[in-house]
């Protein structure tokens, strides 16, 4: 059995490990050259620009043992030779006994405990390499020859729709708000058999590819094709339904996001709308909040 991980880290405890500041998403991180798939809680990169990622899958994709001290906050992983002791909040380590430094600290994020992926991975005697052009890392463990690392793997690869990756990846990212109103992406799906989520993702994705909202385009100058599925829905806050799904733009001339125009660029967005009134006399879909959820890729056509 490839996966040697003993101890799944389930911590309800409080978050007061986090740390404050931006987080980046849509990262994606591949071991052996296999994409490394994140159910729940997202890698991110920091407002130290360091990759954080959720330790369990560290643990299961590099035969490691991890284990949990919640009385001192302390995460262990064991791997053959090699014992790395972190404290949540500490930017040093112990790796065999002795302390090594590193410039940011793990911590405690959404219930999970999100330890520097490079620092980790090295010490437990992988290679890293880091495509800043995707955010993509790529660790070798040795168990596979390593092989020359494409410099944009999102490139070549256009959306026709989403796949199981693009669906979990979407259904991951963290929540703006979440109130007493939020209904989970899978209890959402069971309101009136899917009526309410395959509505809102009806009228979400002909606003954004008529681009003709409410007497104006929606994205002024350009063209572009929203694709959503029933599985990446759910009720946000106040009666909002938060559709989420890959948004695929092209403009055609210059824009207020800086995109260079004539080329396809993709970006993972949510879009929170209900039925409300546009008007005085309208009741339709009005989309009130727009959430990026990563930034813009070029795509090849």
């Amino acid at each position: 059995m490839r996966k040697m991980f003993l101890t799944v880290l389930v911590l309800g405890i409080s978050l007061l490990g986090s740390v404050a500041g931006a987080q980046t998403y849509g990262v994606n991180v591949f071991v052996d050259n296999n994409a490394v798939t994140f159910p729940d809680q997202r890698p991110y990169i920091d407002s130290n620009d360091r990759t954080l990622v959720p330790i369990r899958f560290i643990a299961e994709e590099m035969g490691a043992e991890v284990d949990w001290d919640g009385t001192k906050q302390l995460v262990t992983i064991d791997k053959g030779n090699t014992t790395i002791e972190l404290t949540i909040g500490e930017r040093r380590a112990k790796v065999n006994g002795t302390w090594k430094t590193f410039d940011t600290s793990a911590i405690l994020h959404n219930s999970r405990t999100m330890v520097p992926l490079r620092f980790v991975s090295e010490t437990l005697g992988a290679d890293v390499d880091w495509v800043g052009s995707s955010k993509t890392v790529y660790i070798w463990t040795g168990k596979v020859p390593k092989e020359p690392i494409p410099q944009n793997p999102a490139a070549g690869k256009k959306t026709t729709s989403l796949t199981e990756a693009d669906i979990q990846r979407l259904r991951s990212y963290p929540f703006e708000r979440k109130t007493n109103d939020y209904v989970s992406f899978d209890d959402y799906l069971k309101i009136n058999d899917g009526f309410d989520v395959n509505y809102a993702i009806r009228e979400t994705t002909e606003i954004i590819e008529k681009n003709w909202y409410r007497g104006a385009q929606y994205y002024p100058n350009a063209e572009a094709r929203f694709f959503a599925d029933e599985r990446t829905v759910y009720r946000h806050f106040q009666g909002y339904d938060g559709v989420r799904g890959i948004l695929q733009i092209k403009f055609k001339g210059t824009n207020k996001e800086g995109l260079e125009p004539g080329k396809l660029y993709e970006r993972d967005m949510e879009y929170q709308g209900r039925l409300s009134a546009l008007d005085s006399q309208t009741i339709g879909w009005r989309i009130d909040f727009v959430v990026p959820l990563s930034d813009y890729k070029e795509i090849k056509e």
